[in-house]
C-alpha cells in the first residue's frame, strides 16, 4: 500500500527515510512497470476494494468504462493521489472535465466534482438502456 501511495511523484516526498522510500519505489516500479498507468490504477482500485471482476476489461483496454463504478467509489478514499487518479481517468474516459483534484482542493469542491461525475454516469447508463 505504501508503494501505491508513491505512484504520485508529488507524494513521494512524504517518506520519512528517503533511501527506504527510493528503494521501495524502485522495487515496485521494476516489478510492475510493464503494467503501465492503467494497470497501476486497476491495482490500486482492487487493493482498496473499489473494483470487481470487470476491472480486467479496463486494464486490458477492452472496455475502459468497466472501471467507472470503481473510479466513482475511489472518491471516498482519503488518499488524494487515488482520488486524483480516478478523476483524471474519468476525464480520459468521458472526454470532459468537472474540475481538478490536487492536495489543496477543498472537500466542498471535491464533493461538487464527485456529484458531477455521478450525474454524468447516470446519464451515460440511461442512454445505454
Amino acid at each position: 500500500l505504501r508503494c501505491l501511495e508513491l505512484v504520485s511523484l508529488e507524494s513521494f516526498r512524504l517518506g520519512k527515510d528517503r533511501e527506504e522510500t527510493a528503494a521501495l519505489y524502485a522495487g515496485w516500479y521494476e516489478i510492475t512497470r510493464e503494467r503501465g498507468p492503467r494497470g497501476w490504477l486497476a491495482e490500486a482500485l482492487t487493493t482498496r476494494g473499489f473494483s470487481d471482476e470487470s476491472i480486467r476489461d479496463f486494464e486490458s483496454g477492452a472496455n475502459p468504462r468497466a472501471a467507472v463504478p470503481g473510479l466513482l467509489k475511489a472518491f471516498t478514499e482519503k488518499s488524494w493521489p487515488l482520488r486524483r487518479a480516478a478523476n483524471l481517468e474519468l476525464q480520459r474516459i468521458a472526454g470532459t472535465s468537472f474540475g481538478d483534484i490536487d492536495p489543496w482542493t477543498r472537500e466542498e469542491k471535491i464533493a461538487g466534482i464527485v456529484g458531477a461525475w455521478s450525474d454524468w454516469w447516470e446519464r451515460e447508463r440511461g442512454a445505454r438502456r
